[in-house]
């Protein structure tokens, strides 16, 4: 069996912090921001286990990249509409610079 790799248990613990955080935004924002917000979280759990399992890794491994990118306007946003405080926001934002750093490795690895 293989071992799964540190990036996917590292994002799927950031995956069910931030859901956590979601439920409890105001119902205004849960059903349209939150929810789509929660689907890009969930896309990139899947595809980064795709990426982990599929032959040709690099465009998938770009497009997480991107995907990262706009989880970090979003989590942004939820800070700047006071829907997360100012701690947890920090805390967000460095688990997901060291995934971004761990996915810039994976990237590198196979050869960009």
């Amino acid at each position: 069996m293989n071992k799964t790799p540190e990036i996917i248990i590292r994002y799927y613990e950031f995956l069910k912090w931030m859901m956590l955080h979601i439920e409890k935004y105001p119902k205004n924002q849960r059903y349209v921001f939150g929810k789509y917000f929660e689907e890009k979280l969930l896309n990139i759990l899947e595809d980064l286990i795709r990426g982990y399992y599929q032959k040709d890794k690099l465009a998938i491994l770009n497009q997480i990249n991107v995907d990262l990118d706009v989880i970090r306007y979003f989590i942004r946003l939820s800070r700047d509409l006071k829907l997360i405080t100012v701690k947890q926001y920090e805390y967000a934002i460095g688990i997901l610079l060291d995934i971004g750093r761990q996915l810039g490795g994976w990237i590198k690895s196979i050869g960009r």
